[in-house]
């Protein structure tokens, strides 16, 4: 069983966000003198990865324990919006800014950060990179339909730096799958999870018989996926060749020494 202060959180969806700011009132898990709660689960961009943060509370309106039991996402009422906070990133100490507020639809959580981010690894492309902190930011705020088209765009991007540039995405991905000298890569990952990208990306841009109701699909649980998706994929075309080839180069290194 996870101790108190090691609880794990979504700290970027707002009904978990409220979960652990109830903690705060709760011995043990938030420490009353200096304002702080220890908690799992924020992406950081510093990092570039989901990290451990001290979240600090800097203004909330909702001062009292009763008002922190009333921090209800069910009720769709936050009796102390808006509260600004902070979340900062244990391994390096990077600051992310966090609002809680009500929106149109009920409690909201916005995250902002003091660096370009998105889900990259060190290898990616500047021009990747671009679409991948577009989908970050979208998402920070709660716009996921814009976040899955800024993830189709980061994949037909990655796709054109790949060599396949005639066409829009349908014909990038239909040509990957039909070269015969395609990257090694290729054979790595299913391309259906391409096609379902694009599919999914397609769907948030284009108006589905003006039927909006649809978008709601695209929320917050199937990002994580989407994202999911990436991360194999960047780690696949982008960080296995360079840790393949650092490791050959020391291997061959070692083997030519003893020929020397």
């Amino acid at each position: 069983m996870m101790a108190e202060d090691q609880k794990e959180f979504d700290l970027a969806d707002v009904d978990d966000y409220a979960r652990a700011i109830k903690e705060m009132g709760h011995a043990g898990t938030f420490s009353q003198q200096h304002g702080r709660l220890n908690a799992n689960g924020l992406y950081c961009v510093g990092c570039g990865a989901e990290r451990r943060v001290t979240i600090q509370r800097l203004w909330w309106k909702g001062e009292s324990d009763e008002d922190r039991a009333r921090f209800d996402i069910e009720s769709q009422t936050v009796p102390g919006t808006p509260g600004l906070f902070t979340a900062t990133c244990v391994q390096c100490e990077l600051r992310h800014d966090v609002i809680v507020h009500t929106g149109p639809d009920g409690p909201e959580i916005a995250i902002f950060s003091p660096g370009r981010g998105g889900f990259s690894t060190p290898n990616t492309p500047g021009a990747v990179k671009h679409y991948l902190d577009q989908a970050h930011r979208a998402e920070s705020v709660g716009a996921t339909s814009a976040a899955v088209t800024m993830y189709r765009s980061a994949l037909e991007m990655l796709l054109f730096q790949q060599s396949y540039v005639s066409g829009m995405l349908h014909k990038k991905i239909e040509a990957l799958i039909a070269d015969v000298n395609a990257p090694a890569w290729r054979e790595q990952i299913d391309p259906d999870f391409l096609k379902v990208m694009k599919a999914l990306g397609n769907a948030a841009t284009h108006p589905n018989d003006g039927d909006i109701e649809k978008q709601k699909t695209l929320d917050r649980s199937l990002l994580i996926q989407v994202r999911a998706v990436f991360e194999e994929l960047l780690d696949l075309v982008y960080e296995r060749p360079v840790k393949e080839a650092e490791r050959k180069a020391r291997l061959a290194a070692a083997a030519e020494s003893f020929t020397q």
